[in-house]
């Protein structure tokens, strides 16, 4: 061959001539290797340390040395690929190193030049010599590729298993929360059996984990002896004569490359039990096979070698399959006890079958048993396995769910607390099953009590589930929707709201508009546009997501319908309490028939029911609601139940707006007794009880002792909550209220200053409670005899509703009329009259001409036109007034009584003494009979009855009209 031919990239590979078939495989196998480099052979002849003229002679056929080898595919493949190609070479090159008789047909090496015959002739004993130890390399070899292909397999089967245990988790969240929202019967137990089901499959993927990591265990050792063998067979060929200095090192480096592991290529899972199934079985018969070969033992499983236990296991899956949960523990009991007897009761197998015992006896609806029978597997794992090894770790994050499913949620915290810093010590933070525990962990802070807490936990996991398991993982949503929960639990409202704006987004794009987790971050966001003071918005909200529900649950699920009692809810808090009542009247229907008369979510929906019908107008209506209500929480959670006492509180308060304040305060007086009992006298809810135990006693005419009531709960709250708490400013609000009905405007009116003060500086200018003051101190400041500066403080006070409220609103029309009313106490009657026409066309643009408040504000007008000298319009204007009182409310009605009184003295007034006396004495006949003759108002038309008649005697000294 002539110097530098065969070194271009076009025809650089001489005609292969191979001296026998495994020696041309392997030349053809190095070829691509290059080509496929793209190298020259000049190029590579720098790369490698051997000439050109040697590469091309290598690999036209010849049988190169080991360390050619091992240099070539070092300079042709890539790192990831390098190892597996190595093996693949020394395979085929201990093939050729001993071949197999050559085939009919086969053309040998022709005669080479001198050069290169003497060093083949030189080479001969030495290859001669070598071959048998290249024949047992290429075996261990290839040994040790088996080893490697099945530890890849197991491998991928892992993240599959992983990712399988995952979604179960995910299921068993979801039907966990379905089955807290349905009611009792049919439904529940459906949900209970495919809750179990799901429990039952994460138990058998878990057992899946547990079996491929012991076998990626015994697959590390196996690698491990057979790299040793690999070591030996080096050293025996270090020492061949007539080998490259450096081989036996490079054979160790080969050795090194061969036990570190790489990826399979082209082999991709399915997440399917046959798929897991057939992998499992080919690889444990690979790894079997080549423990065998290897000197090793492998301990046999009892699927494989008791045909009563493969049984056994079929009928308990068929059991668990069918929903059978007491027979398929039955039969994974004897399954247990059949692996015992075979492998020992503290084999692995043996504690699987256990462990399903565990969830069927769960799934079969005893959480405690299944609690304690999982409690003795974590003992005896951690024994046997170690306490980080995975299936004791698994074990102890089932003891930890049923502990809570027990209802132990303390128990369960702490359990999970310290089975989360285990598993972050042996797989790390961040491992998708510390993830999951960390995420019960979190759940069951939250349930135990500890809301911040609980919200700082989800927080942090849900940064952690993001970087490790990307924004769309179920287990990232799940987490999401608890923190942005707990985060509104908390009361912060508007980052709640935002946190679930932006779940609902992530929710439609990854899970679809319909998915259940979708449907649920919708309701809640809703929830909290209302929570955070945007009821309208939450109205149309809800309403969207009543109308999804109904058409992906159907209209009588249990979401569905906790969806309509929100709209509901939400229609009422937007101020509609008319459409809000017929709503959430339709809601009890349909839950008394779907959960029952006494589930509690029928009992809440009665509660808001019976709350919308006394705002509603029908006070009467909403105590006899409540009594029934009592009546049943009653019976069905007991005395002493929150919802219980809650519902004897809003039956004390309609009792008492329904006209009977000295009922509503014994009510009260007795809630008070029983709340300080069960929920401690600094409870929020005993304090709001005392307030208006406090409040009725006032409006049963006793405000001294009101007063003395209030001022204690103002001491408490003080010391409870601080002087500046909303609950202590209202309670001081009351305790000024009850001073000035008890006959110390004055003081009330200083206290009232003070008050209005504090509001400000807390609450704001413009809050509810500092406008109440503000009116109550004016109020006292007119009753102390202080119109003047009573008049002032209402303009003030109007000023501030107007740009709190607008100018038509309730309270601003009211504080008008106390204006204009102070305004003609200070002795202005003209500009009251002034006042009250404009109030009075106001009132009937913005309410109409009938609500008693306008008929009100027209008596008024009335008076004061008269009292500013025009008796003569003001008899006209009240007896329009009585004309339009007597149709409305009817002619005995009291109001209109006061009108027909003030509309014969404006008559007598203007002159028409006779016409006076008239309407004077029919009027008192009509007290009489309606009224009785001790009722104020009769008393007040008998003395204007003898002002005319005296008047009309022509007799002004004896009265005055």
């Amino acid at each position: 061959m002539v110097a530098g031919e065969g070194t271009g990239r076009d025809g650089q590979w001489e005609v292969m001539q191979p001296v026998n078939p495994a020696a041309g495989e392997l030349s053809e196998y190095l070829r691509a290797r290059v080509d496929s480099a793209g190298k020259d052979l000049l190029v590579l002849s720098g790369e490698i340390g051997y000439s050109a003229n040697n590469i091309a002679f290598y690999l036209s056929g010849q049988i190169p040395p080991p360390g050619f080898v091992r240099a070539l595919i070092g300079a042709t493949v890539s790192a990831e690929l390098r190892q597996v190609r190595e093996i693949e070479a020394f395979i085929v090159l201990g093939r050729a190193m001993r071949p197999s008789p050559a085939p009919a047909g086969f053309t040998p090496i022709p005669e080479a030049d001198v050069e290169l015959e003497a060093e083949m002739a030189d080479g001969a004993e030495v290859w001669a010599l070598g071959a048998a130890t290249y024949d047992r390399m290429a075996r261990v070899m290839g040994q040790q590729a088996d080893i490697r292909q099945s530890a890849d397999y197991l491998r991928q089967l892992v993240w599959v298993l992983d990712s399988m245990i995952h979604h179960c988790t995910g299921q068993i969240d979801v039907l966990t929360d379905e089955r807290d929202q349905v009611a009792g019967g049919g439904e529940r137990r459906g949900v209970q059996r495919r809750l179990a089901t799901a429990r039952a499959n994460l138990g058998r993927w878990v057992n899946e984990l547990v079996h491929a990591q012991e076998r990626l265990q015994q697959a590390a050792a196996l690698s491990a002896a057979l790299e040793d063998q690999v070591y030996g067979l080096a050293d025996e060929l270090t020492r061949l004569p007539g080998e490259e200095s450096d081989l036996g090192c490079r054979l160790r480096d080969l050795a090194v490359v061969c036990g570190g592991g790489g990826a399979a290529e082209g082999f991709q899972l399915g997440a399917t039990g046959d798929l897991v199934e057939r992998v499992r079985g080919a690889v444990d018969e690979t790894i079997s096979r080549i423990a065998v070969e290897c000197g090793d033992t492998v301990r046999p499983f009892v699927s494989g070698t008791a045909g009563s236990a493969v049984q056994l296991s079929t009928a308990a899956e068929a059991a668990v399959r069918a929903e059978d949960f007491p027979e398929a523990a039955h039969l994974y009991r004897l399954l247990a006890a059949r692996s015992a007897s075979y492998l020992g009761p503290e084999h692995e197998e043996s504690l699987c079958a256990q462990d399903m015992v565990a969830e069927c006896i769960w799934a079969a609806g005893d959480p405690a048993g299944a609690r304690d029978l999982t409690a003795g597997l974590v003992l005896v794992r951690g024994r046997v396995l170690g306490v980080g090894h995975p299936a004791t770790l698994f074990s102890r994050h089932q003891h930890a769910c049923y502990t809570g499913e027990a209802g132990d949620a303390a128990g369960a915290r702490d359990l999970f607390s310290a089975l989360v810093a285990d598993r972050k010590r042996v797989l790390g933070s961040k491992h998708p099953s510390a993830l999951v525990s960390r995420q019960q962990h979190a759940h069951y802070v939250g349930v135990a009590g500890d809301l911040a807490s609980a919200r700082e936990l989800y927080a942090e996991l849900v940064a952690d589930c993001q970087g490790m398991l990307g924004a769309g993982h179920l287990l990232t949503l799940t987490s999401r929707l608890q923190h942005a929960h707990y985060t509104g639990t908390v009361g912060d409202l508007a980052s709640a709201r935002e946190l679930y704006a932006g779940l609902v987004a992530e929710c439609q794009r990854v899970l679809g508009p319909d998915h259940p987790h979708t449907l649920a971050s919708r309701h809640q966001h809703a929830h909290y546009t209302s929570a955070a003071g945007d009821p309208g918005t939450a109205r149309d909200l809800m309403e969207d997501v009543v109308l999804d529900r109904e058409r992906v649950l159907g209209p009588d699920h249990p979401h569905t319908l906790t969806s309509r009692h929100q709209h509901a809810y939400d229609t009422g808090v937007a101020a509609d309490v008319v459409d809000a009542l017929k709503l959430m009247a339709a809601v009890v229907v349909d839950r008394e028939r779907v959960l029952g008369r006494e589930h509690p979510q029928t009992l809440s929906s009665r509660h808001q029911h019976a709350h919308y019908t006394g705002e509603a107008g029908y006070p009467g209506t909403a105590r006899d609601l409540y009594s029934y209500l009592v009546d049943l929480r009653t019976g069905v959670l007991g005395p002493d139940h929150p919802d219980t006492l809650t519902s004897r509180h809003q039956h004390a308060h309609y009792t008492g707006t329904a006209g009977d304040p000295a009922a509503a305060s014994k009510l009260y007086r007795v809630l008070v007794t029983d709340r300080e009992r069960v929920l401690g006298a600094g409870h929020p809810h005993t304090f709001l009880s005392r307030h208006q135990h406090a409040y009725y006693l006032s409006a049963a005419g006793d405000p001294d002792t009101a007063s003395g009531l209030t001022a204690a709960l103002i001491t408490d709250e003080c010391r409870v909550l601080g002087p500046d708490h909303p609950e202590t400013l209202r309670s001081r609000h009351q305790h000024a209220d009850c001073t000035g009905a008890a006959g110390e405007p004055g003081t009330a009116r200083d206290l009232y200053a003070d008050l209005v003060e504090d509001c400000e500086r807390v609450l704001g200018g413009t809050h509810p409670i500092t406008l109440v003051c503000w009116y109550q101190g004016a109020f006292y400041t007119a009753e102390a005899k202080d119109p003047e500066t009573a008049r002032d403080l209402y303009l003030h006070l109007i000023t501030r509703c107007k740009g709190a409220w607008g100018p038509d609103h309730t309270d601003v029309l009211i504080s008008r009329q106390e204006h204009a009313e102070c305004t003609g106490a200070a002795g202005d009657p003209g500009a009251a009259r002034d006042l009250y026409w404009v109030l009075v066309a106001d009132c009937e643009r913005v309410l109409g001409r009938n609500p008693a408040q306008v008929r009100a504000n027209r008596r008024q007008h009335a008076y004061y036109t008269g009292e500013a000298g025009d008796h003569e319009a003001a008899r006209d204007l009240m007896a329009v007034l009585v004309e339009d009182e007597s149709r409305l409310v009817g002619a005995d009605h009291p109001d209109t009584l006061l009108s027909r009184k003030q509309h014969a003295q404006h008559t007598g007034a203007a002159g028409d003494l006779e016409s006076a006396l008239r309407l004077c004495s029919d009027l008192v006949t009509d007290c009489l009979r309606v009224l009785g003759p001790d009722h104020p108002q009769t008393i007040a038309s008998r003395r204007a009855l003898l002002a005319v008649s005296t008047a009309y005697r022509g007799d002004p000294q004896n009265g005055s009209v």
